[in-house]
């Protein structure tokens, strides 16, 4: 438990996130599921010692479009994986977040649209359209 400051500021954070953003993105399902196991612990361990909420958006414009992306990807694991994790971190939260986030995501989507593996092509597709049809909704 004392190196969960570590995950605050220090080294351990400065290698989580760029590991947590290519494995998130990997092309390889079995590394997405890893890299998407490795997410959920840690926002989980950051909830759990009541990391500040500047500590945690800051975490925001690298992660959250991996993991919204990760909720269309065609590997039913990650695909359901993605789902869970983003119900149990953020349960009244999501709507939010993404709107805060809305600029990041859709850069990532745009480009995950011209991505080599089509899978991720999908993917990023069925993520642009569940942006178009819930666009404003919580109003």
């Amino acid at each position: 438990e004392q190196h969960w400051p570590l995950l605050l500021e220090g080294s351990l954070r400065a290698t989580l996130i760029p590991v947590l953003k290519a494995g998130l993105g990997d092309n390889w399902s079995q590394v997405r599921m890893a890299a998407s196991v490795l997410n959920r612990v840690m926002w989980t361990t950051l909830q759990n010692i009541q990391a500040p909420t500047e500590n945690l958006q800051g975490l925001y414009p690298a992660l959250i479009p991996r993991m919204c992306l990760n909720r269309f990807y065609l590997a039913q694991g990650v695909k359901l994986y993605s789902h869970q994790t983003w119900k149990q971190l953020f349960p009244e939260s999501g709507v939010p977040i993404v709107a805060q986030t809305i600029g990041p995501i859709v850069r990532y989507y745009v480009q995950m649209c011209d991505a080599d593996n089509h899978v991720v092509r999908e993917a990023a597709c069925q993520a642009v359209a569940e942006l178009a049809v819930k666009i404003g909704m919580d109003e």
